[in-house]
């Protein structure tokens, strides 16, 4: 059966190194940690929608919805029974996200 799941994107523009914090790990990072620049914002949004993701971009972030198929091809997760996400320590990431994306929350 598919369930559905939702997840909340945290980005950065390519060129960022800190977040409005300092360097913070990024299971730290927040909503507004880091501000990235509208291209960014279109590029990555476009990207998830391509994806098969139904995609709401904010200015700090972007929230994704889809099938648990989908987030588990995507990001390396396995979906246990209660709905529970099981995964790796380090989530699977496109290689084309590694300088953009710095935290997926579930």
């Amino acid at each position: 059966m598919q369930q559905e799941m939702n997840a909340t994107i945290i980005i950065k523009s390519p060129d960022v190194s800190e977040s409005s914090r300092g360097k913070i790990n990024p299971m730290q990072a927040g909503l507004g940690d880091f501000l990235p620049d509208l291209q960014t914002v279109i590029n990555t949004s476009r990207y998830f929608r391509d994806a098969g993701f139904r995609v709401r971009p904010n200015h700090d972030c972007i929230n994704i919805k889809g099938s648990s198929t989908l987030f588990e091809s995507m990001f390396g997760l396995h979906l246990m029974q209660d709905g529970a996400v099981n995964g790796p320590n380090t989530l699977h990431v496109p290689e084309s996200l590694k300088d953009i994306l710095v935290r997926v929350i579930f």
